[in-house]
């Protein structure tokens, strides 16, 4: 797909800076989620399919499992090895960057995670699980065999989370509670604080930010400097935003648009 002379101009209030948006191109999907890798890749899901296109929106390949029903989440943090998880099925499929199986599914609950509600990928190969059964966070290896855990999280923080999302990024863990905001621990499980960010669903983070959609905005929240924006989104009334480096993802009932973006001091 070709580059669009489409440009939007926004300014901000709060800084010296003006920032435009050049439409790179339109995926046309019916896009059930998506999501975003550093090398600015896109992972759209579709039911039981997901697709995968380039960061000028030209589509690269594509996996279907329609013996493993919906897909619940896709986590690209190592693009060379992409995880899709299906959880009314417990299963998780390990695909490397052609979308392409390897090795066989793995049955979680047949690996001992009846109720495994959420999975990331985690370093050196490794795995995170959410077990709702035992209310903890599990790191295991490529055996799945337990390498850390946080414990009862109920007993540790004194809360019995509900979460939606899991991430692992920089050697920090990230698990959303809408409830109770954004948990985070180190890789052998140690519990080290709660972000009080509150009724977000998916989240990104990149270098000290976390990147989220809540309420029709584009927001970012820096964990250094504790503070939040509302950013610029060249459409309205997007579904849902994610950004990598000079792209801009944004969904919307037809599908997602990429922008590149253009910052002038």
């Amino acid at each position: 797909m070709r580059s669009y002379k489409f440009i939007l101009f926004f300014l901000f209030a709060q800084a010296s800076f003006a920032q435009q948006f050049e439409k790179i191109a339109f995926i046309e999907s019916e896009v059930r989620l998506f999501t975003t890798d550093e090398l600015e890749k896109v992972y759209i899901a579709q039911k039981d399919v997901i697709e995968l296109y380039d960061p000028d929106g030209n589509f690269l390949f594509k996996n279907s499992g329609k013996r493993f029903g919906q897909i619940s989440s896709i986590d690209a943090t190592y693009s060379l090895k992409p995880i899709v998880f299906f959880k009314e099925q417990m299963e998780m499929m390990l695909l490397d960057n052609t979308l392409s199986l390897q090795g066989d599914v793995v049955p979680l609950d047949i690996r001992g995670y009846p109720q495994a509600e959420l999975v990331c990928s985690s370093v050196n190969n490794n795995y995170w699980i959410y077990d709702r059964l035992n209310l903890e966070l599990v790191r295991v290896n490529d055996q799945f065999n337990t390498i850390a855990s946080t414990g009862r999280l109920d007993q540790l923080i004194n809360i019995a989370p509900d979460p939606d999302f899991l991430i692992e990024y920089n050697n920090w863990v990230y698990l959303n509670d809408p409830l109770n905001g954004v948990l985070v621990f180190d890789i052998y499980g140690t519990y080290y604080k709660t972000i009080p960010l509150l009724g977000l669903s998916r989240l990104q983070i990149r270098g000290n930010n976390i990147y989220f959609f809540k309420d029709g905005k584009f927001q970012s929240y820096n964990m250094r400097s504790f503070e939040q924006a509302v950013l610029p989104v060249p459409e309205e009334d997007p579904i849902h935003v994610r950004k990598e480096k000079d792209r801009l993802f944004v969904q919307s009932e037809k599908g997602i648009t990429i922008y590149r973006i253009i910052t002038e001091k």
